[in-house]
């Protein structure tokens, strides 16, 4: 049986009058009702948490987080969320002037959410501004506080490295290895790779040595001990080379590799004396 619509006649100019649908008006507020609904429903965090697994620039997905924000505007995550979907679409000056009440009197979550996505948006921009600049210094200083997620406060260690913060770099990674972060290793690694190739040899050295801090098997202490002390002496940088090895050697004197390899940095700093030191503690070991 034809369907009603294939019995209406043409009309005398030859179109068919198009059917009334749903307007965008009733499409917003049916999708609200959908969602407080759910809210209802579903527990809240369990919704937030598939919202946040989700591809944050979908379609659905940001007009999901619009409507959550008109029943939950207080939600930090939300926030960030809204505006991480909106990061490439705001220009910089829109973005710090849309975060900048948030940064100043915000709760401690929410001002972390905001130097998180201003430090990610400076990081787009090609020609950095003095402004900008001193703003990332301002940000980075927040990295000392309690409380950051582990993917933030790596970002904010990363941007202290490029501004050659060593000292408030190796304060934060102090901080991030007592939160326990997952895959350590893997980001150690790949952070002093990365700050080697971009020949940032001091930022390279501290994070193979702050690693072998962290670790507690030997031969990965030693490995990361001789990668920093080798890594400041392809800089040039000697005498930074034997205040590492004062601090960061330990227990390790006592291994014949570290001492030989310690031996060549006496030599190549133009410390004989020190040099001398490290021989006889060979020796004495055969």
């Amino acid at each position: 049986m034809l369907p009603p619509r294939s019995k209406r006649y043409v009309g005398h100019d030859g179109r068919i009058p198009r059917e009334q649908t749903l307007s965008f008006l009733e499409l917003s507020v049916g999708l609200t009702i959908l969602i407080a609904l759910l809210i209802l429903v579903f527990p809240r965090d369990g919704i937030l948490q598939r919202v946040f697994q989700e591809n944050v620039n979908d379609p659905l997905t940001v007009a999901y987080v619009i409507n959550l924000l008109k029943i939950d505007p207080d939600n930090p995550q939300l926030k960030g969320l809204y505006f991480k979907q909106r990061l490439t679409v705001l220009s910089w000056q829109q973005l710090r002037d849309e975060t900048q009440q948030l940064l100043v009197s915000g709760s401690k979550e929410e001002r972390h959410m905001v130097a998180s996505l201003l430090l990610a948006k400076i990081g787009q921009e090609s020609n950095k501004t003095e402004e900008m600049q001193q703003l990332v210094r301002h940000l980075i200083a927040m990295g000392l506080e309690d409380g950051w997620q582990e993917k933030d406060l790596q970002l904010m260690i990363e941007q202290a490295l490029v501004l050659s913060e060593t000292e408030m770099a190796h304060k934060m990674l102090i901080n991030w290895w007592q939160a326990t972060p997952t895959a350590p290793w893997q980001w150690l690694d790949g952070l002093a790779a990365f700050e080697l190739g971009q020949g940032r040899y001091a930022q390279s050295a501290l994070i193979s040595l702050v690693s072998r801090q962290f670790s507690d098997e030997p031969a990965a202490q030693k490995r990361y001990f001789i990668q920093g002390i080798k890594t400041l002496i392809a800089g040039g940088l000697y005498q930074d080379a034997m205040v590492a090895a004062d601090f960061y050697v330990g227990a390790l004197v006592a291994d014949e590799q570290v001492l030989r390899q310690l031996i060549e940095v006496a030599q190549a700093s133009g410390q004989p004396k020190r040099a001398v030191m490290y021989i006889k503690l060979l020796l004495e070991m055969q």
